[in-house]
């Protein structure tokens, strides 16, 4: 069979799994629920021409309008609202399944609105899968679609843009991700470089705020000085055991930074180079687009599990996530370097479908078992789009090379 044969098939088995699955699930959950089968669907759709894709699409989108308004969910980007929200704007403003939510989405504008101010203001969150910078990525999309929230819109992007620039400036409040992973621990102040929680997140919502009001000098003045505050911390890889990437992951106030960090969506020189090519490109700014070109360049020699720091094929930091960065970097460059890249990961991607009980053959390092002799890894069935089967099924999809919708900017990768 030929690679993209195989690809088929692989999609064609997640497929036939994860519709078994369905039923069990009640969760509208953007990244780890409904809302990310709904993408994998209508990607499906888009690419295959398949119905019967189209047909599973338009019934999860009834299923999981109907969670939510029968169920009490957060206002989070990650499994509440404001993500399915954001996907139901989509799908209607790209028309892909005649949905009518119009009225529905103007009510979700005035409660997201309302939660934002209310986070930002008294937690100073940014964190963008659970905090106020999600909701913000939600509000921005929204701000042309519904006039008469639009000064109100407006000043919370401008809060939100504030608190960036209070965190450059080191007068954030201790990160309160950190806080729920050590509860008790000694005051301190950490910058996040991130994707999930942190700066490569600020860049993108600052790139997108700039492509809507293009020149705005407050947001172009924050996203210079943001873009040189995350560089201080550049020290170019030497493929060493502790310096194997160019940034770390979390900071402290005191500049001590881990260097050693997995590759992926969530954390790493990958997803921040990224963010760097879109500050590039939005401040027109070809040596930052250099910059962000030699950062992603020099993660190309950590092509292994082991090096990338890997343990499944899971969109958050596992091999499609490697897989689609590179695909994204071949198209915004047409460095050859890149695509075969890509086609590595792939491959690797396609090698880590090995599991008879998995959906499509895949499943979910959760840790390992140290109670068993020699330690035995953990995997679980997970159906998600972050840490599941519908992740892996949107990248192998693209590597078909069809029609295919944006679902990258979901996660923020365009």
């Amino acid at each position: 069979m030929t690679p993209k044969a195989i690809v088929l098939d692989r999609i064609k088995q997640i497929d036939h799994d994860l519709s078994i699955e369905l039923d069990s699930i009640h969760s509208p959950s953007l990244m780890n629920g409904l809302g990310g089968s709904v993408l994998f669907y209508v990607n499906g759709y888009t690419a295959l021409r398949n119905e019967a894709m189209a047909n599973k699409a338009r019934q999860l989108v009834d299923k999981l309008i109907d969670e939510l308004q029968a169920n009490e969910v957060t206002h989070s980007y990650c499994d509440g609202i404001t993500g399915v929200g954001y996907l139901l704007s989509y799908l209607s403003e790209t028309d892909l399944l005649d949905v009518d939510v119009d009225e529905f989405l103007e009510d979700v504008d005035k409660h997201v609105l309302n939660e934002t101010s209310f986070i930002i203001s008294k937690y100073r969150d940014l964190d963008f899968l659970h905090g106020g910078l999600g909701m913000g990525i939600y509000l921005l999309s929204r701000y042309p679609k519904n006039p008469p929230l639009r000064r109100l819109i407006n000043e919370v992007l401008d809060q939100l843009i504030d608190l960036i620039d209070h965190d450059i400036m080191g007068s954030l409040p201790v990160n309160l991700i950190m806080n729920a992973i050590s509860p008790g621990a000694s005051p301190a102040r950490f910058f996040n470089l991130g994707m999930a929680h942190g700066a490569s997140a600020y860049l993108v919502f600052l790139a997108r705020y700039l492509t809507q009001f293009p020149g705005h000098p407050r947001a172009l003045d924050v996203m210079s000085r943001l873009v040189n505050y995350i560089k201080t911390f550049y020290r170019p890889a030497t493929g060493n055991e502790g310096q194997e990437g160019a940034f770390p992951d979390i900071i402290n106030f005191g500049r001590h930074g881990v260097y050693r960090v997995p590759l992926g969506w969530c954390y790493g020189d990958l997803t921040l180079s990224i963010g760097f090519l879109m500050a590039g490109e939005v401040m027109d700014d070809p040596a930052l687009r250099q910059f962000a070109e030699t950062i992603a360049l020099t993660t190309l020699q950590r092509d292994s599990l082991e090096a990338a720091h890997l343990s499944d094929a899971c969109f958050c930091h596992g091999t499609t996530s490697m897989a689609q960065a590179y695909r994204i970097w071949y198209r915004a460059s047409g460095n050859q370097a890149f695509k075969k890249a890509y086609e590595h990961w792939i491959t690797l991607t396609l090698e880590m479908g090995r599991f008879s009980d998995g959906i499509g053959g895949y499943k979910k390092f959760t840790g390992t078992d140290t109670g068993l002799p020699g330690g035995i890894p953990k995997y679980d069935r997970i159906t998600g789009l972050l840490d599941g089967a519908t992740g892996i099924g949107l990248v192998l999809t693209d590597y078909l090379e069809q029609d295919k919708i944006d679902w990258e900017r979901f996660l923020l990768w365009t």
